[in-house]
């Protein structure tokens, strides 16, 4: 339907208006029915269009916001900070409360749980000795196939044996460290960062060297090669697919730089790539290991953010560490249960998969642009919202004059679990900033950012 997406660029469709419906164009096309159909479902996964039922096709009433500055600070080293670490136990302390706005977490209705319990059940009957085995503490060799397969659709070469299954994304960014660093090491990381990894990177005693990152394209290519030259560093931490908080993705020319500066330095990355199922339109990214020639990528990923947090189950390649971090993981030999990593296959290969990631992703698009021109109606004037093309969070930069950490306290006191840039850094930047969780939306949700938004328009004096 080339036509029709020239008729909204040109303006004859606009923003929130109906299309014709699939039988009126199939009359003015000339083409079957079925052919419409098939073009507005891409449209729809595009996010040109959406269907609303009972009612037809719209073109999608969005507006993209001004783009957050970029911000670069000179790399430098930051010591392990207990406050922050204390903030962000703080804030996780206080998740009793009912508000999904500032914590990552799936709705149970967005899983294909119904599916994934059939495979459990059928795991337990068709295999009962091997579900109550220890299993082999690599994996299951069925699952690794299946994700070598799948990163095989994105040019990213990995055979299954150089995969291992983790216990969740979180534990291979354990295993990597605690197999490459010494406390007092020195440990890259892009700024914002997750800030859910603080505590690991206290617990192993490492200092962390912030890299600026673009609010679009990720981490500043530049300040990495200086810092990578000038200083002596144990690893990198990347997260190369709308990262959180940022929503960043690297550029596929950054990637590649990533991969040849790892090589360069005889540097270890470990690349988190948790969130690269979750893009909007277009292709998959292409992973920062699809360009790694020399094994110094470490892949780490899971389930948790697309598929099934429940199961905390994700994966690791280790590419030329393999021996040491295989090693240490065998010792630990914390690897999710058989009847789980058999239910996984199972899925995978039946191809559910795809079809729950096609309305998973279309879901969380449309429910980013919702928050999105929420935050814009309800917001202090001079807001600014780094729109991400995937992932699940929204980086929000408040005017000024607008304290983010007492912003925080305030929501907290209403009930509201808001996060504030400061948790994610050392340095005490972003203070005006906020991170946004869009992977829940609904009516209570709404409530939630519309008084937010009310907070921080008292905060500056508006109305």
């Amino acid at each position: 339907m080339a036509d029709t997406v020239a008729d909204i660029d040109a303006g004859i469709y606009r923003p929130g208006e109906r299309i014709p419906s699939i039988r009126e164009m199939s009359r003015r096309k000339r083409v079957a029915v079925n052919t419409v159909r098939l073009a507005y479902e891409i449209l729809v996964s595009d996010l040109v269009i959406e269907a609303r039922p009972r009612s037809g096709y719209f073109v999608l009433m969005f507006e993209t916001p001004a783009p957050v500055r970029p911000r670069y600070l000179q790399a430098k080293v930051h010591n392990r900070s207990a406050s922050t670490s204390g903030m962000w136990r703080a804030v996780h302390a206080e998740t009793a409360s009912n508000s999904n706005l500032g914590l990552i977490s799936l709705e149970e209705s967005d899983l294909p749980s119904k599916a994934l319990i059939r495979a459990v059940s059928r795991a337990g009957r068709v295999f009962p000795r091997q579900c109550v085995a220890s299993g082999d503490p690599r994996g299951l060799h069925r699952l690794r196939r299946q994700l070598s397969l799948r990163y095989g659709r994105v040019d990213c070469a990995l055979e299954p044996a150089e995969i291992l299954v983790t216990g969740g994304c979180s534990q291979g960014l354990f295993l990597a460290l605690t197999a490459l660093t010494q406390p007092g090491q020195s440990v890259i990381v892009e700024q914002p960062f997750f800030s859910s990894a603080l505590q690991l990177w206290e617990s192993l005693g490492l200092n962390i060297m912030e890299i600026p990152a673009h609010p679009q394209t990720g981490i500043d290519v530049d300040l990495l090669k200086e810092a990578l030259s000038n200083n002596t560093v144990a690893a990198c931490v990347v997260v190369s697919s709308f990262s959180n908080p940022l929503g960043s993705s690297l550029t596929e020319e950054k990637r590649a730089a990533v991969a040849a500066l790892a090589e360069a330095h005889d540097v270890p990355v470990i690349e988190d790539d948790i969130f690269g199922e979750l893009f909007f339109s277009g292709e998959r990214p292409r992973p920062v290991k699809s360009f790694d020639r020399s094994g110094h990528i470490i892949l780490v990923s899971s389930f948790s953010k697309w598929l099934a947090p429940g199961f905390r189950t994700g994966w690791i390649a280790p590419g030329r560490y393999r021996r040491h971090i295989e090693a240490l993981k065998t010792s630990v030999h914390d690897t999710p249960a058989v009847a789980i990593q058999i239910a996984l296959a199972d899925v995978m290969e039946s191809g559910d998969v795809d079809r729950h990631l096609r309305k998973l992703r279309i879901a969380y698009a449309l429910q980013m642009r919702e928050m999105v021109r929420c935050v814009q109606e309800h917001f202090p004037e001079g807001t600014r919202i780094n729109v991400p093309r995937g992932g699940l969070v929204l980086w929000v930069e408040l005017p000024n004059e607008v304290d983010a950490t007492r912003l925080a306290a305030t929501a907290r006191a209403h009930g509201i679990t808001l996060l504030p840039g400061p948790l994610f850094t050392l340095t005490g930047r972003f203070q005006n900033a906020v991170r946004l969780n869009f992977s829940h939306w609904n009516a209570a949700t709404r409530s939630e950012v519309d008084q937010v938004g009310k907070l921080a328009r008292e905060q500056t004096g508006e109305p």
